[in-house]
């Protein structure tokens, strides 16, 4: 329950017919043009704005006060947690973070959101000082008295959540220990956003000769044309790979040190909390057994050789003698699909979801002209693509950055399975659970890739090799990416 809090904005923050009727839900303001950026002021239309929200918040954290030597009842324990995780003091706080967060992708060099960002570590702090007794206070009851509280009929639908307080194994830290830790947390992360704004801004493209003669920034938009295009040779593609390599290489120390210091604090927020290792600790956050983790190794392990297989019959389908990663953009047959419009693969990618039903494409189309779809890639903004969500309220937000290839197209289509997954479950379970674990949060996304294919493959039934392709891909990449998920934490 310690790390309650922090999971909950977590869960706000969520850091997944017929054609005829598809088509018909696109309705006109498709056809006048899909929003392409982030109208942040749906949210707070100034900073003045945000602030009074904040100075709001401050004050309302003064009534944690109310509740110290309280906790001994039922119904104040679950007043308490009602006003810790689900009153309108957590709804202020995750669309306060939500705006920060949503700048700071733009261009983390922004000063602006990083103040923003900068009062928010400041509130994370004094929250975190000010609830330190509670749970210590909870755990000063009997075990006998802890389960009696907890079985109240008030936490019928909290049993998961509060499961630590019947356990007789667990023992929180004291109250200053706790308010320690808190004040100790001040530039947690730090390394983490010098990574971002120098990978996403400080970072310079190195030069290319093009085979006409003119020289241009090597930007991931120009080597996605250049690997996907029939109208460069290879040795110009393996040019180009080559070249992108060296991106990083006059920072390769200072990537190092940053990814040290993670590492390092990942440790150190293992050891404090009594994990034997950052993996055990990272695993937790999902309640995964450690054994679950290794299973999905072991499969991936398990899968190397057919995987293997694969490349190889990739390779002799090109007839190439050595395959280089940039390679695997290139179909095994003649066809190639090319660029898409943005709104042409939005069209798509509804088309194929028509098959769930008229009102899951609604849905689909109102996130899409919502807004909060922000599509194309700018020389500050955060790479790669993510979807997030405030909370119960409101619709998902999402980061693309599109450049119209047939991966931006499967992009769209799996960052919208994480929305329409957050859509529903929030629809449908009390805000505490609405967020998705770390496997059923892979899925959806997963399924949208393969509608897809299905709805490719219907359309052009001649081109069965490149789309059985593209599904061995996708596949490969589902297991793949479960198995990163668990890495992936260790690092924050």
């Amino acid at each position: 329950m310690k790390k309650m809090k922090k999971r909950m904005l977590s869960v706000l923050l969520t850091l997944s017919i017929t054609v005829g009727t598809a088509m018909s839900v696109m309705g006109e303001e498709q056809q006048e043009g899909l929003p392409t950026e982030w109208n942040l002021d749906s949210l707070y239309a100034s900073v003045d704005e945000w602030q009074a929200d904040y100075d709001a918040v401050m004050e309302m954290l003064d009534k944690y006060a109310d509740f110290r030597g309280t906790l001994n009842t039922a119904q104040n324990i679950y007043d308490y947690y009602q006003f810790a995780y689900l009153s309108e003091l957590t709804q202020k706080q995750s669309k306060l973070n939500l705006y920060a967060s949503l700048g700071y992708y733009l261009d983390p060099t922004d000063a602006v959101f990083g103040n923003l960002q900068k009062q928010l570590e400041t509130m994370s702090v004094r929250e975190a000082q000010l609830i330190a007794f509670a749970n210590p206070e909870i755990y000063e009851l009997s075990l006998d008295e802890r389960e009696e509280i907890f079985s109240d009929p008030l936490f019928a639908d909290w049993q998961y959540a509060v499961r630590d307080f019947t356990d007789p194994d667990k023992e929180p830290f004291s109250e200053e220990v706790t308010q320690i830790l808190a004040t100790k947390s001040i530039g947690e992360g730090y390394a983490s956003k010098v990574f971002d704004i120098l990978n996403n801004v400080e970072l310079s493209d190195p030069m290319i000769t093009m085979p006409d003669g003119t020289e241009q920034p090597l930007t991931e938009e120009l080597y996605a044309d250049i690997v996907y295009s029939d109208e460069y040779d290879d040795d110009f593609k393996e040019q180009a790979n080559l070249l992108r390599l060296t991106k990083p290489k006059d920072f390769v120390n200072t990537f190092a040190a940053l990814l040290e210091e993670n590492a390092e604090q990942a440790y150190a927020a293992a050891q404090i909390n009594d994990y034997a290792t950052t993996r055990e600790y990272a695993l937790d956050s999902y309640d995964m057994d450690p054994k679950v983790y290794d299973l999905l190794v072991n499969a991936a392990h398990d899968g190397a050789g057919d995987y293997q297989r694969y490349l190889a019959a990739h390779a002799r389908g090109l007839g190439l003698e050595e395959q280089r990663p940039y390679h695997m953009a290139e179909y095994v047959s003649e066809y190639n699909p090319g660029k898409k419009e943005y709104e042409d693969a939005v069209s798509e990618v509804a088309e194929a979801l028509g098959i769930l039903g008229e009102d899951y494409v609604e849905t689909f189309m109102e996130i899409m002209e919502s807004g909060h779809v922000d599509v194309y890639p700018t020389d500050t903004k955060a790479t790669g693509a993510f979807e997030m969500q405030l909370g119960q309220e409101g619709l998902p937000w999402l980061l693309f950055n599109y450049n119209g290839y047939s991966d931006d197209v499967s992009t769209i289509a799996h960052e919208m399975g994480h929305a329409m997954y957050d859509v529903y479950a929030s629809e449908n379970q009390i805000a505490l659970y609405a967020a998705p674990t770390v496997f059923s949060r892979r899925l959806p996304p997963r399924q949208m890739n393969f509608s897809i294919i299905r709805i490719r493959w219907r359309r052009q039934p001649t081109k069965k090799r490149s789309f059985i392709t593209w599904k061995i891909c996708c596949r490969c990449s589902a297991i793949l990416s479960l198995t990163r998920c668990g890495m992936r934490s260790l690092k924050t």
